[in-house]
């Protein structure tokens, strides 16, 4: 798959940066939507990446870009939408409507607007491979403080299973990675937060490494058989 074009959402966190990195190093050239956040020096000189920079908070522009991107290449053959939108409540009378709607939009409205367009090349030529990056909130169900965005995560493990249904027999496989928590730097920032307890609910009593993450989204995306489809695989220490 050395002429593969793949796109990854989310390309400035560190799983983005980590997908990226892995996917680069097997010859895929990656598209690399990202927003404010500029992107890893380790990736933003690469001669097999092209960068997008767009805010998934503007649906319409974002897809303008896209596309524009995407006719210029000629196509795409792997998509993995890993940016997501997440805003912590200290209570439910804390969330309004406008917070679902707002986790939603970017964490299953875009993604599922992503596969749209994904598949209007896919399908077609009956290849191609789709990837959405879930959280392991969505078993347990998550707690209040983070009710809009494990909701919206479950909607997206959902049209997972119904995307991978409707094109198993053109050999096109979705599937969902559900993420465990990931040493990613974003818990250092937020000090409140008691991430060693956390961790020692973690049958393996260590967080994700962003590498070990991008290392099974690889598998899905270049290794897998295409009967591996409509799969919702945890990497989550046990979780």
């Amino acid at each position: 798959m050395a002429s593969s074009i793949a796109l990854v959402t989310g390309a400035s966190g560190g799983i983005g940066t980590a997908i990226v990195n892995a996917l680069l190093a097997r010859g895929i050239h990656v598209i690399a939507q990202h927003n404010n956040t500029p992107l890893s020096e380790s990736i933003a000189e690469h001669p097999g990446l092209t960068a997008l920079r767009c805010d998934f908070a503007d649906q319409q522009g974002s897809l303008a870009l896209l596309d524009a991107v995407l006719a210029e290449h000629g196509g795409l053959d792997i998509l993995i939408c890993n940016a997501a939108s997440y805003h912590g409540y200290a209570s439910l009378d804390d969330i309004a409507v406008q917070d679902l709607e707002t986790s939603f939009a970017i964490n299953t409205f875009m993604p599922f607007l992503l596969a749209q367009r994904a598949l209007r090349y896919m399908e077609p030529q009956q290849r191609g491979r789709i990837l959405f990056l879930s959280s392991i909130g969505v078993k347990f169900g998550g707690s209040i403080a983070s009710l809009p965005y494990a909701s919206s995560k479950a909607a997206l493990e959902t049209m997972t299973i119904t995307l991978a249904k409707r094109y198993a027999e053109l050999g096109i496989p979705c599937n969902a990675v559900r993420v465990g928590v990931t040493d990613t730097g974003i818990h250092a920032r937020n000090p409140s937060k008691d991430m060693g307890k956390r961790v020692s609910l973690i049958p393996a009593k260590r967080m994700a490494r962003p590498e070990e993450i991008a290392n099974v989204v690889c598998y899905l995306t270049l290794d897998a058989p295409t009967f591996l489809t409509g799969a919702v695989i945890p990497v989550s220490g046990g979780e």
